[in-house]
């Protein structure tokens, strides 16, 4: 798979306030476009439509997304389940993901509750946003495209043998001094066909929000993120750690 770079920002945040808004052209324009049913449509808009390119779309079995409007927290399918593909696309309809000339339309909601529009990268980017498309499962096609934007090889390769990853072992110390912090070790193996990106978030009553780190994890290789939580209580803590699929928690001492 060939990584995008548009989620690496998100991907080594810890808590994260985002700040911006989308904002559009307010220039009258006329356009030409693709519905949702792939038919081409001439208007005139206040905005101009923006299809995705080839380095704008990206594929993947993990995503970041905002929860509480303000931070950060990740999602990782383990085992068996579906692959998102994303694209960056301006405003106006969104295209449709097409395969093997089958259209798959964008998503309203990801797994985990997660509603599509939570799903953020490159906020910097005024006039434009993230569409996300859900796949149940791996897709074995000979060709594919997002608007005007071409999947490659590589793309295609990762929808029809994706990573699979699974969590062999979470590890984090019995006890800590009060004011430091905690270290969450998730051991990851990927037994798929593609390199993947495995994200998880850790969290304790010290905090509101989510510390997020995300690990690239070869096939069939092993791969270690490391989440380290701040620790403020009093006699013990719960520390509580998700990779979205999947997750636990622990009960750490506090010692002073």
């Amino acid at each position: 798979m060939q990584r995008r770079e548009v989620l690496a920002a998100a991907a080594s945040l810890s808590t994260v306030v985002v700040a911006g808004c989308t904002s559009g052209d307010d220039a009258t324009t006329s356009t030409t476009g693709r519905s949702a049913s792939g038919t081409t449509t001439d208007s005139t808009t206040h905005a101009t439509t923006a299809a995705p390119v080839d380095s704008d779309v990206w594929i993947d079995r993990s995503f970041t997304y905002l929860y509480a409007g303000a931070h950060y927290n990740a999602y990782t399918v383990t085992g068996d389940g579906p692959v998102f593909v994303f694209a960056l696309v301006g405003d106006g309809e969104p295209p449709s993901l097409v395969l093997d000339g089958e259209s798959h339309e964008p998503a309203d909601e990801l797994p985990g509750s997660t509603g599509a529009d939570a799903v953020f990268s490159r906020r910097d980017t005024d006039d434009r946003r993230v569409v996300s498309y859900e796949l149940p499962e791996p897709v074995d096609a000979a060709s594919g495209s997002d608007g005007d934007a071409a999947l490659d090889a590589e793309q295609l390769a990762f929808l029809s043998d994706p990573p699979e990853f699974s969590v062999t072992d979470v590890a984090a110390p019995e006890s800590v001094q009060s004011g430091s912090h905690t270290t969450v070790t998730v051991t990851v193996k990927n037994s798929g066909g593609s390199p993947g990106t495995f994200r998880a978030a850790a969290t304790s009553e010290s905090i509101s929000g989510w510390g997020l780190e995300a690990v690239t994890v070869q096939p069939d290789a092993t791969g270690r993120l490391e989440l380290r939580v701040p620790i403020y209580g009093e006699n013990e803590e719960r520390v509580n750690y998700t990779w979205g699929s999947d997750g636990g928690s622990r009960t750490i001492q506090v010692e002073k």
